[in-house]
């Protein structure tokens, strides 16, 4: 059996690049999505368990109308660390919320004034920003 030798142009090795990219996070995604639905269901009584009842804050918290159809919401202008506070004299709402995230049960996203809560997988993607007309104005 002959192997034959394929020559690939450097924007069709981009392009493979890009593609295996995509396909690796699509996969890391898709298992870290199936992870946080396992532990979701290990997860107890949002009444008596801290990180059952910050899922459901999420859940229920985005559907408001002031959170505009976002599935995240902001930690403290949902009222979601207060609420922690008084459903669980004691805790700490930033280390808790920053355990699930080392557990990979939420995610957190820095904003103006705290941060923004997300089930895992559903953080919006951020468009990069052009930054050439700023640069053009520090570069002269």
């Amino acid at each position: 059996m002959a192997t034959q030798t394929v020559v690939l142009t450097d924007e069709e090795v981009a392009i493979l690049n890009t593609a295996k990219k995509q396909a690796a996070t699509s996969m890391a995604v898709a298992a870290t999505k199936k992870a946080s639905k396992a532990s979701a269901k290990a997860l107890g009584n949002p009444a008596t368990d801290p990180a059952a009842f910050t899922i459901a804050a999420i859940k229920a918290l985005r559907q408001l109308p002031e959170n505009k159809g976002s599935k995240g919401i902001h930690c403290r202008f949902s009222g979601h660390n207060d609420m922690l506070r008084s459903q669980f004299p004691g805790i700490d709402a930033v280390a808790h919320t920053q355990a699930l995230a080392a557990k990979g049960l939420i995610e957190i996203v820095p904003c103006k004034g705290g941060v923004r809560l997300y089930l895992p997988g559903e953080v919006p993607a951020r468009a990069p920003r052009d930054l050439s007309a700023s640069l053009a104005l520090v570069l002269g």
